[in-house]
């Protein structure tokens, strides 16, 4: 069992990302030892040495399972407990994070700031690069509490990848859902910038960390402001997140990956 902390600070972002699969039942974490292809409730966790499913942890916990259960691949602050926690509301139900590795995409940054002040992800393609990424399982009643947090329509939009290949232990799915960012790709030298933070092999583009990336989009939308001051005015006002967008998009890449199916926003 282990645990995160919440995430405050918008250049620790992606924050607090699981580097296994793992469920969280009420608050606590369960790195899970094995993965049930067919159920994952059925995956099982190591508690003092006795190996022990989610379906039993959860029993043992008075922590509901899902009544249907839908997965999003998660590639970004999705796969943070502790900012999952705030995002739905401190989860009612199981929810389970299965490692996964998504091949010819990568994490990179999307060409606006969050609400609370970090220059997010999207992805974008990438031939010949795989990144760790996560299947988050989770209720479907959670789903637009989810929506509601990626400000849906606004700065995201929720989507269906096809012909994929994104490998989730021996197996290869070729379809997902997820979120793609609506502004498009960050690249103010033409070229996407990869999200620090996440395991890659034979990526194409730069990886900087958030702290860089948020003093970057701050010279392109407010050179005079210091970076403490940029980012309480971006939480602060929404207006202020909308101009630096605007002032963002010559410095944008509208490109998505293939065989995107809009399903909302």
């Amino acid at each position: 069992m282990v645990g995160h902390t919440e995430p405050h600070d918008p250049a620790l972002y992606p924050f607090d990302v699981v580097e296994r699969s793992t469920a969280l039942l009420a608050g606590r974490e369960f790195v899970l030892a094995d993965v049930d292809a067919h159920d994952v409730w059925q995956s099982g966790s190591l508690v003092d040495g006795e190996r022990l499913t989610i379906r039993d942890l959860a029993a043992r916990r008075g922590v509901a399972l899902p009544t249907r259960t839908v997965t999003v691949l998660a590639y970004g602050s999705n796969a943070a407990p502790g900012r999952l926690r705030q995002k739905l509301a401190s989860v009612p139900t199981a929810v389970a994070l299965v490692e996964a590795r998504l091949h010819d995409l990568d994490v990179v940054h999307a060409a606006h700031v969050t609400s609370y002040g970090a220059v997010p992800g999207t992805l974008a393609g990438s031939p010949g690069t795989t990144v760790r990424a996560f299947v988050l399982h989770l209720d479907a009643d959670l789903l637009p509490r989810l929506h509601r947090t990626e400000s849906l329509g606004a700065n995201y939009a929720f989507v269906r990848l096809r012909d994929i290949r994104l490998t989730v232990g021996n197996r290869t799915v070729e379809a997902i859902d997820t979120y793609l960012a609506l502004s498009g790709v960050l690249a103010p030298d033409g070229d996407p910038i990869a999200v620090a933070g996440f395991d890659r092999t034979d990526g194409r583009f730069r990886v900087l960390p958030q702290g860089t990336v948020l003093d970057m989009v701050r010279v392109l939308t407010a050179p005079d402001a210091d970076r403490v001051t940029f980012c309480r005015d971006l939480v602060a006002h929404e207006p202020a997140r909308s101009d630096a967008r605007e002032r963002l998009e010559p410095h944008t890449l509208m490109s998505e990956p293939p065989h995107v199916v809009l399903l909302g926003g």
